[in-house]
């Protein structure tokens, strides 16, 4: 039993050194130019994290009020350390838009749409009285987050983002699960299920397009093609 703990605790100490040191990577990339990250992506996961650790705080006050019982930070180490992730990047990827004046311009016609979208959500959020419907609600406002990433990727012709992110937050929220377990069987912490519930399936979405886009998978299977044969063109006649 004591080994497992430590095993559980070591799998939470590896799940905030991959989101703290891949924010610190990503943004140094974002900073030395090697990618062009969407602005709008990380503006929504900001107010996403913020509310959502709000929202969680205020149950855990709740149910410490109720049952006595204390929730530890712990329960979801995912959603905190991916807070800390996100604060980073952002910051990097601001600071970078606005260095190159080009801040304004990150924002196109389908940003805009996102970006009102989310905010008829938070508005939806701010008028119901249900914290469980308000996670919930929340964790739309993170799906449309990573919309503008993945068009931003299939559009542009060139590779605009790295993976190194988002396979660590794809990692760090697989390693977190059984801390997140842990905290539905002491606490009915449903939260943290709906959390992993939503990063895992979303990560693995935008880690394979990532992936896909590099290497020539569908669906850039034929622009990969096209790529070659220009390539292959081009040194035959030289």
């Amino acid at each position: 039993m004591r080994s497992l703990k430590t095993f559980k605790n070591l799998l939470s100490w590896i799940t905030v050194v991959l989101l703290i040191g891949s924010a610190a990577w990503y943004s140094w990339l974002t900073i030395t130019g090697a990618i062009n990250p969407v602005t709008t992506t990380f503006i929504l996961a900001f107010i996403y994290f913020t509310i959502s650790e709000v929202t969680y705080w205020a149950k855990a006050k709740k149910n410490k009020i109720t049952t006595g019982e204390k929730t530890s930070i712990w329960n979801n180490v995912a959603m905190h350390a991916g807070y800390a992730n996100v604060i980073i990047a952002m910051l990097s990827v601001i600071g970078v838009k606005i260095w190159n004046g080009s801040f304004i311009a990150d924002f196109g016609a389908f940003q805009y749409v996102c970006l009102i979208l989310s905010a008829v959500i938070l508005v939806i959020w701010k008028l119901t009285d249900n914290p469980q419907l308000s996670y919930i609600l929340i964790q739309l406002v993170a799906i449309i987050a990573y919309i503008p990433m993945f068009q931003r990727v299939l559009v542009a012709e060139n590779q605009t983002e790295s993976n190194v992110m988002w396979i660590a937050i794809l990692f760090a929220s697989l390693t977190a699960i059984p801390k997140v377990l842990e905290g539905y069987r002491k606490n009915k912490d449903w939260l943290s299920i709906v959390y992993i519930a939503r990063v895992i399936p979303t990560n693995t979405a935008l880690v394979y397009l990532i992936l896909a886009k590099d290497v020539g998978f569908y669906p850039f299977w034929e622009q990969h093609t096209q790529k070659l044969k220009a390539q292959w063109y081009s040194l035959c006649f030289l």
